[in-house]
């Protein structure tokens, strides 16, 4: 049930006020797939968010694959099961594929579906638990930066690496654990992984990868078939584009994806007992990247990785201002 508190027809934030007309929320995508358990209580954390009852959902869930197994059918039957079972929105959609597309075109196809009749979209997957204050954190921020033609995505999730940062900030590293786009951006996607792989050889990848994505390998499993992403693709997009994506300094997203149960099996003990944040300040900033966030972090894993020096220890050298600890 939600609080009566939050069931309200105007967002007042700290540098900006809107009425829910003004705001005109974007509509959330979810992509569900075999995890029962994920997805509910993906839905329930969802469905406590202030603005839920104000928004339009839509669910996509892909169908099973053609040597599934009788287990495997009964998982995604249950996630079909539950994902009817609540009104998890003020407006649920709920589109069942009979064949399997895989994550990567489920996902693309989805949006581009949405897109027929919305120019934003927020966008998550079913190992998500998002805090109470995602869709304002979300919907205000789309409202804000959707003029600026060179922000091109915006995150709900923050690595649990940085603290001495502002409340948002611009990075051209991009998340896809709770994000949200307009139709402006999402135009720019190009599809073809030996095209983006050409025009990624030519930039300084490791500077522009910090977190050590490794777009490359990524795009290489793309082009030979080993591999299908769509992820890959929308954040080189975003890269020659020369665009950039707004973070917040405190996650408001959990990702309990990583147990090995999905699609990009980790198990990451650090990351499933993420702490999260209900509320975000955000305050219109100068659309320009935060370079000595890429700087601290790519300098962390460098350091690392090419000598064996803990990157706690290199943070006290290089950054003693700074709080990194992953």
């Amino acid at each position: 049930m939600h609080d009566s508190r939050y069931s309200y027809n105007s967002i007042t934030c700290y540098y900006h006020s809107y009425t829910l007309d003004d705001l005109k929320l974007a509509p959330v995508a979810l992509f569900v797939y075999n995890r029962p358990r994920h997805t509910e209580l993906t839905l329930e954390a969802l469905r406590n968010n202030y603005l839920s009852d104000q928004s339009e959902l839509y669910i996509f869930a892909d169908g099973p694959k053609k040597d599934r197994t009788n287990e495997q059918l009964s998982k995604i039957l249950e996630v079909r099961k539950i994902i009817a079972s609540k009104k998890w929105c003020k407006t649920v959609n709920i589109i069942e594929s009979d064949t399997n597309k895989g994550l990567a075109s489920a996902i693309v196809d989805g949006i581009n579906r949405v897109f027929l009749t919305s120019d934003k979209i927020i966008v998550l997957e079913d190992d998500l638990i998002t805090s109470k204050g995602f869709l304002q954190y979300m919907n205000e921020a789309l409202n804000i930066y959707c003029q600026d033609s060179n922000v091109m995505h915006i995150t709900g999730y923050q690595h649990p690496f940085i603290r001495l940062m502002p409340e948002t900030f611009f990075t051209n590293t991009m998340n896809c654990s709770g994000w949200g786009t307009w139709k402006r951006a999402w135009q720019l996607l190009i599809s073809d992984p030996d095209y983006l792989a050409g025009k990624i050889s030519k930039l300084y990848v490791s500077y522009i990868d910090p977190l050590n994505y490794r777009i490359c390998e990524q795009l290489k499993a793309n082009i030979n078939g080993t591999n299908s992403t769509w992820a890959v693709k929308w954040y080189c997009s975003i890269i020659i584009n020369n665009g950039i994506c707004l973070n917040p300094k405190t996650s408001l997203v959990k990702n309990i994806g990583f147990d090995n149960s999905g699609s990009n099996p980790m198990n990451n003990l650090k990351l499933l007992t993420q702490e999260t944040s209900d509320h975000i300040i955000i305050k219109r900033k100068k659309n320009k990247l935060n370079r000595s966030v890429i700087l601290l972090i790519f300098l962390m894993n460098f350091f690392s990785s090419s000598f064996h020096v803990k990157k706690e220890m290199i943070r006290k050298i290089l950054f003693p201002r700074c709080e990194y600890y992953l």
